[in-house]
């Protein structure tokens, strides 16, 4: 996944900060006891 959206994202930082946002929501809802202490934006 990281890789995928590293290559995806080589050419746009928009979207590679889209995707980086993305990717930890997404983390946080799939691991919640790690993610819960720190709010996401």
């Amino acid at each position: 996944m990281y890789v995928a959206t590293g290559l995806l994202a080589t050419g746009s930082s928009v979207v590679s900060a889209r995707d980086a946002v993305a990717a930890r929501r997404w983390l946080a809802d799939r691991t919640p006891a790690i993610e819960a202490p720190r709010p996401t934006t």
